[in-house]
């Protein structure tokens, strides 16, 4: 069985955190809540502990994170 990395840089996105946005958009459609990983600074973020998912129709597409509370 062969594991690989997905390394596709057209769907991972960067920002720069102020402290007082919680919430980054989206621009890649994703199949459902599982199909994303957050990090902050390296660090895996958990889903409903740290943040939600808001998808802009329905269940699946486009949409944004929204942070529990505003990375620094």
């Amino acid at each position: 069985m062969t594991v690989t990395t997905y390394t596709d840089g057209a769907n991972r996105l960067t920002y720069n955190a102020d402290s007082s946005t919680a919430a980054f958009t989206f621009n890649f459609e994703i199949a459902d809540t599982n199909s994303i990983e957050v990090y902050v600074d390296n660090v895996l973020k958990s889903i409903s502990s740290d943040y939600s998912v808001t998808f802009n129709s329905g269940d699946s597409g486009t949409g944004s994170v929204v942070f529990t509370s505003a990375p620094s």
